[in-house]
């Protein structure tokens, strides 16, 4: 088995999934940070420049699931990929040109692709596509290509605009690995709240939601998924159903996640 070489530092971090699964990585039309790669036998492996200054196995691979979370949550949040991908270990080579296997386990990919393109032709005779993975394509009146950009392509800018902070890495662990019921949906609701200096207009939140999110999660009207087990609150008038209160979550997240994109670093 050849295994590709790393072209941004000494490591390469195994994805352990099926390339039909991965694909939608390889749709990168731009020079990002990162970039992946894959073997005759279509293993997966990420190559980073967060790699280059780390020398320990345990923090390239802390890092790579750093990345992943970030990139799973960007994908799913505001891009509509629903993708869990997770670092498998890494792979270091050395200068004799051996390389030193760290594998810790196998993990699963699962991307739910759009199933629809788009074309729009423009008055000055430019072309305009999205084909059915989400790659953006712009042409000129001569045929020419002017722009080619994945979805990938997006999240990873995205990524790049986002301050790495402990409140990114939290919303997006807590949104990307467990289930949004009232008790999580709450937690990402306060690290988000807090970011925000609690002015939910920033991100285009009514703060009647957020009231109503909270007194149902606070009170026994959420059932079993309440937050405490001894009932704390009043009834709401309203209880805010569990889809309902997800759908909030997750409007938050890829609100919030744009407004830090777009926040001056």
């Amino acid at each position: 088995m050849a295994i590709p070489k790393p072209e941004f530092s000494n490591w390469l971090v195994q994805l352990t999934a099926d390339r039909g699964d991965l694909s939608l990585l390889q749709r990168v039309h731009q020079d990002h940070d990162w970039k992946v790669h894959f073997d005759d036998e279509e293993k997966c492996y990420l190559d980073s420049r967060d790699f280059v200054s780390l020398a320990d196995s345990k923090e390239v691979s802390a890092k790579a699931e750093e990345f992943c979370t970030r990139l799973n949550t960007v994908l799913k949040s505001v891009f509509d990929e629903d993708m869990s991908c997770l670092a498998a270990g890494p792979y270091k080579f050395n200068e004799d040109g051996s390389q030193t296997v760290y594998l810790s386990g196998a993990v699963s990919v699962k991307i739910t692709a759009l199933a629809i393109g788009a074309s729009m032709k423009r008055d000055d005779g430019s072309v305009e596509k999205w084909d059915s993975k989400g790659t953006h394509t712009i042409t000129n009146a001569g045929g020419e290509l002017v722009l080619q950009e994945s979805k990938v392509d997006r999240a990873a800018k995205m990524l790049d605009s986002i301050e790495r902070d402990d409140v990114v890495h939290k919303v997006c662990r807590l949104y990307s690995k467990y289930e949004l019921d009232f008790v999580n949906g709450y937690r990402i609701l306060e690290l988000i709240q807090n970011d925000l200096g609690g002015d939910w207009s920033l991100i285009g939140v009514q703060r009647s939601q957020v009231k109503q999110f909270t007194h149902t999660a606070n009170s026994d009207s959420a059932g079993d998924i309440a937050r405490h087990g001894v009932n704390r609150n009043s009834q709401p008038t309203r209880p805010m159903s569990l889809s309902d209160g997800k759908r909030l979550i997750e409007s938050m997240v890829k609100n919030w996640l744009q407004y830090r994109a777009r926040m001056p670093s």
